[in-house]
């Protein structure tokens, strides 16, 4: 439910009209939004705006349900990226994860800012990253992003490609949940366990799925993963 804020008449006379098609959960709807500095005030639907000061289909801000911020630094460093999924990202060899551990954090701390401002920039309002690094990478994840507008989802993963009790704990406690690269990498009955353990704890379990390859979609589901990233190879 949309709860209007309470406006005055001087906050009324800078109120802006935006009129188009607006998204719905079901369907496209033609109207217009009222909004100020402080955010929407009011939503009209089949109705005509005061005045029109802009137009075009006024759709949510967006949902980005796969990052991994650890990496943005990359983006600023003169790398050849493999074409090869598994040499490129792959755990625990791959090209990625080889720059993480050997890059300073304080790099890597930079890059993930700048990811913040980048998304912000382009109307993110929220975000689930996958977390490598156990309980260093919730660390340099939730710094930056406490002091940002943007609205984070923490999916943390362990160091290694194991299940340590006490790392689980930890990780489970500090993050909001657990995202895994895929079934590929990891031993079967150790992914039950990380999947059960977390569904215990009412936290999200997610899952990267048939990435590089065709992955067998019934061994996925019995994990009951909250959602699926790729889904394509």
């Amino acid at each position: 439910m949309l709860s209007f804020l309470n406006t005055s008449n001087d906050i009324a006379q800078t109120m802006h009209y935006a009129s188009g098609e607006i998204l719905t959960p079901t369907h496209l709807t033609s109207g217009y939004i009222a909004y100020d500095e402080n955010g929407i005030h009011d939503i009209q639907f089949n109705s005509t705006p005061p005045k029109t000061d802009i137009t075009g289909i006024i759709v949510p801000t967006f949902i980005n349900s796969h990052t991994h911020l650890g990496d943005a630094f990359i983006h600023h460093q003169k790398q050849k990226i493999p074409h090869n999924i598994k040499t490129a990202v792959a755990p625990p060899n791959g090209l990625k994860h080889h720059l993480l551990n050997t890059t300073p954090e304080t790099i890597i701390k930079k890059g993930i800012e700048w990811a913040l401002h980048h998304m912000i920039q382009h109307q993110t309002e929220w975000f689930c990253d996958f977390r490598e690094g156990g309980i260093t990478g919730i660390h340099l994840l939730k710094q930056p992003l406490s002091t940002s507008s943007i609205n984070g989802i923490i999916l943390a993963r362990p160091t290694e490609i194991t299940y340590n009790t006490e790392e689980f704990k930890t990780l489970i406690t500090h993050a909001d949940g657990i995202g895994i690269s895929s079934i590929s990498d990891w031993d079967y009955a150790m992914l039950q366990k990380i999947a059960q353990t977390t569904h215990a704890k009412n936290k999200i379990f997610a899952l990267h799925a048939s990435e590089a390859h065709r992955e067998n979609i019934d061994l996925i589901l019995d994990l009951k993963p909250t959602f699926l990233i790729h889904m394509t190879n």
